[in-house]
């Protein structure tokens, strides 16, 4: 019975596997963690948090004063915001300090009554950020104690020998600027990203409040000037054309002292310190603009190459042309938002210009002198669009008349001619971002311009210039997500003519031209297309689809989530088969012995 009970466990184990057992997916990038706040600070363990002296008082009263008193943090005195996120901090959590139970007991020390002064703040607001390496809500740095100005409400007696007050006035509005100077506020972006720069600032209307005058003939007098942030950073966001808002820790006043000097009867700043400094953080950072496109620098520059002949005895004139495909470049945009950005555009080669003058004078031409070209002009962004250059256009490209006739040039191929020509060249769109899979295109006629022809070494020419837009727009088509051609913005590919026009590039007809493109926020609307997900790039394996069409290929891993457990499911399988058939084996020993 032993020998029997033994097999018997074994297939029922084996049989059990059959059961399914649960698998965590995890997407094709890995498993997905979400991430919790921190819960904020409990009242009662706030006082860990802002430990030592959180609160302070100074009696501001124009005819005497008491002693500053600082005070540690006080039950039922504050209350605790709810945490956020912070780009900056990871999170941040505002606690809200009222002043008044520290005012009743700054007058029972004093045995004095006071009040806040009339433009101070009965509550004030420490910002604490969460360390996420201690595990920990963190004091902000160099931020206490708070400071709470006081007025007496019952000042001492008067002494009854009658004085004469020295008790100097106020500094007005008129007198400020020149105690202060103009540099005063120094507003500053904090995002390394934004090209944002800093701008300094005088006394702007409603950015600051005085104090009354403090102290004695003893101990000296002084007053307190409090710059308000706001008309400030307002004025900065102006002048940016972006909004900013305060770092967290950042106080949105910050006070100046200044003293009275005797000697001179005058007010004086004390510990210099100015200008002030406000960290902004951009909430709407500037984008800078992409360069102009192949086919939108003709609207921008119109006609700007200008050849002239150079022989005094000719009749020949001078002729302006628009840039000519295979002559030029687009260089890198360049700046910010402060200084503005600029595009170079540079003609490098002047032989297309050349030949085009040869053919409308009917004379032949050459470069005067080397070193004509490279010739380069600087675009302008005006916020909306790209500017050519007030001066400096047409550019001029001097040339000298030849003893030789002109050669009779073929005409050049039309572009279905051309794209026979090419053959099966390709392009390839891919998302930059890799957000999405790359995807192959057949050459379009839209896409493609023709040169005139030209002569290089008595070689007929023609320029193919090759414009990536249109494929990047059914590229955003198929995608469902929109995105804009970054680079490059177009090839150029060259036909010479042998008996007939034929690809100097003997490799070009099976060429696939890459172009990358900026992967934009939003969708692309018109229906539904696939999404390809994961940073996948089919590539040249993707298949060819025209635009406007919505092509499909075969990739399960971008719909079914990875468990991991297709092997374990194979194996367990196996085992049940080879369970089941144990069974059958034993039952049917059994059977033929009874």
């Amino acid at each position: 019975m032993k020998k029997r009970l033994v097999p018997i466990l074994l297939s029922l184990v084996m049989v059990l596997m059959l059961l399914p057992s649960p698998a965590l997916a995890v997407n094709g990038e890995g498993a997905s963690i979400m991430f919790l706040p921190p819960a904020a600070p409990a009242t009662d363990k706030l006082s860990e948090v802002l430990s030592g002296e959180v609160v302070q008082l100074a009696c501001a009263n124009g005819t005497h004063s008491h002693a500053p008193a600082s005070y540690p943090l006080k039950p039922d005195t504050y209350s605790v915001g709810m945490v956020t996120a912070d780009d900056a901090y990871g999170y941040i959590c505002p606690v809200i300090i009222q002043a008044n139970a520290y005012i009743a007991a700054y007058n029972d020390e004093t045995a004095s009554k006071h009040s806040l002064s009339p433009h101070a703040s009965e509550a004030q607001t420490l910002m604490l950020t969460w360390d996420a390496a201690a595990k920990s809500w963190k004091a902000p740095k160099n931020k206490l104690p708070l400071a709470f100005s006081l007025t007496c409400q019952d000042p001492r007696p008067s002494d009854p020998t009658p004085r004469i007050s020295n008790v100097p006035s106020v500094p007005t509005d008129s007198q400020l600027p020149g105690i202060l100077g103009q540099s005063i506020a120094k507003v500053a972006c904090a995002n390394s990203q934004a090209f944002h720069g800093d701008k300094t600032y005088g006394l702007l209307p409603g950015g600051y409040t005085i104090s009354a005058v403090a102290g004695d003939a003893t101990i000296g007098y002084s007053c307190t000037v409090s710059i308000n942030s706001a008309p400030y950073v307002a004025a900065y966001n102006t002048e940016m054309g972006a909004i900013h808002t305060l770092q967290p820790e950042v106080q949105a006043s910050k006070a100046i002292v200044l003293v009275w000097e005797a000697a001179s009867q005058a007010w004086a700043l004390r510990d210099g310190g100015l200008p002030i400094s406000f960290p902004v953080l951009c909430k709407d950072a500037a984008v800078p603009p992409q360069a102009p496109a192949v086919d939108q620098l003709p609207g921008i520059l119109g006609s700007m190459v200008k050849v002239a002949c150079a022989n005094s005895r000719g009749f020949h004139g001078d002729k302006t042309y628009a840039l000519l495909p295979g002559s030029y470049t687009i260089g890198n945009v360049a700046g910010d938002g402060v200084k503005g950005y600029t595009c170079p555009v540079t003609i490098h080669n002047a032989a297309p210009y050349v030949a085009a003058y040869n053919t409308d004078i009917g004379a032949v031409h050459a470069l005067q002198t080397d070193g004509q070209t490279p010739k380069a002009i600087t675009l302008t962004w005006d916020g909306k669009a790209w500017q050519k250059p007030i001066t400096g256009l047409p550019i001029t490209l001097t040339v000298s008349c030849q003893k030789q006739p002109v050669s009779t040039l073929p005409t050049a191929p039309t572009k279905a001619e051309t794209l026979q020509l090419l053959g099966a060249a390709r392009v390839q769109v891919n998302c930059s971002a890799g957000r999405h899979g790359g995807w192959t295109y057949p050459l379009r006629e839209d896409s493609i311009q023709l040169s005139s022809v030209y002569e290089v070494n008595n070689q007929p020419r023609v320029n193919v210039t090759l414009s990536g837009n249109p494929y990047v727009q059914a590229y955003s088509r198929d995608m469902g997500k929109p995105h804009t051609l970054s680079y490059p913005t177009a090839y150029t590919i060259t036909l010479v003519y042998q008996d007939g026009w034929r690809l100097q590039e003997a490799l070009a007809s099976a060429k696939t031209y890459a172009f990358n493109a900026a992967c934009n926020q939003g969708n692309v609307g018109g229906g539904w297309y696939p999404r390809i997900s994961g940073g996948r790039n089919p590539g040249g394996n993707a298949p060819i689809t025209q635009p406007g069409t919505v092509a499909s290929f075969p990739n399960p891993a971008l719909s079914i989530p990875r468990t991991g457990d297709a092997p374990q499911m194979g194996l367990g399988a196996g085992l049940a088969v080879l369970a089941l058939l144990g069974l059958a084996m034993y039952f049917g020993r059994r059977a033929s012995a009874d």
